[in-house]
């Protein structure tokens, strides 16, 4: 009605050439009341269920996502298992699927792989084929290194009578022991030639912008640090040892074994753990000493 009247008011002036009636200030206090009344009117509507269906679906949506949160995420797993289970027992669940679970269950690298996907068929397969993609050709080599690190502990550890003891993911291959065998024989040859001593450890005591320098005068005083023996790298299935006799050479030498290896399982072979010092550990048995058993040596 108001708007009728001000058209209707504003036409006339206009045929006379005469000013709209108050002008600006009419115009926003009628825009004002005509979009109150669309407000009421709307409101209305929606009180009464004959309109507005769409601005009461919109505040419906709005509400729905503000509630999806932290529950919805914990449910969505409840959800998966449903449906995996459901699946199952419809005879539609994927026969690979339920392998590659099963397998998960000894591999720590696999779950490590499918994560929080198991149960949900497209998204283990999204998991393992971006796996392969990263690795490409090399996913087809009888091992690589593992992504999980290596653990390091010591168990009453002798340095001068002791074992090291690695404990794989799976049994090495030929391939693999002759790398873990050189790794042991450079190592050693470093300590027989007194590679590890702390006492002439010179360059790595000059300050960092400083050049470097070195005293055959103070190698001189240093007193000798030497490797004394070393046993043949054994293997049985899935763990190795080595016997070692360090002399007088100094702890350093373990921190290097430990950065090599570390190399070496994370590029090569997976090593689960490297352990200093124990005896019989997992099910080695001293009186294997056969090939067609499972038992290997490298001779170092």
């Amino acid at each position: 009605m108001l708007c009728s009247k001000y058209c209707f008011a504003r036409a006339l002036c206009s045929s006379v050439g005469l000013e709209p009636p108050l002008g600006k200030a009419w115009e926003v206090k009628l825009g004002w009341k005509i979009e109150r009344a669309e407000r009421v009117k709307a409101t209305a509507a929606i009180g009464n269920g004959q309109a507005g269906g769409d601005f009461l679906e919109r505040e419906r949506s709005v509400a729905v996502s503000s509630r999806v949160g932290a529950r919805e995420r914990r449910l969505q797993k409840v959800h998966e298992e449903r449906r995996r289970r459901k699946s199952e027992e419809e005879g539609k669940y994927p026969e690979w699927a339920t392998v590659l679970e099963n397998a998960a269950k000894e591999d720590e690298e696999l779950r490590e792989i499918l994560g929080d996907t198991i149960g949900n068929p497209e998204e283990m397969k999204r998991r393992v084929e971006e796996r392969v993609g990263r690795k490409g050709r090399r996913i087809s080599d009888a091992r690589t290194g593992s992504t999980i690190p290596m653990a390091v502990s010591f168990r009453d550890f002798d340095s001068m009578d002791s074992h090291i003891w690695l404990e794989f993911y799976a049994p090495p291959t030929d391939k693999d022991m002759d790398l873990i065998g050189s790794v042991f024989r450079s190592w050693f040859v470093l300590g027989r030639l007194g590679g590890f001593n702390s006492m002439n450890m010179q360059i790595i005591k000059v300050p960092l912008n400083a050049p470097l320098r070195y005293s055959t005068e103070k190698a001189q005083e240093a007193l000798s640090a030497f490797f004394h023996d070393i046993s043949d790298v054994e293997f049985q299935e899935s763990w190795a040892r080595v016997w070692i006799d360090l002399g007088t050479s100094d702890p350093c030498c373990l921190d290097v074994l430990i950065n090599a290896l570390t190399t070496v399982s994370s590029d090569f072979v997976g090593i689960k753990q490297l352990v200093f010092g124990g005896k019989h550990l997992g099910d080695w048995d001293e009186d294997l000493k056969s090939n067609e058993d499972g038992y290997r040596a490298y001779k170092i």
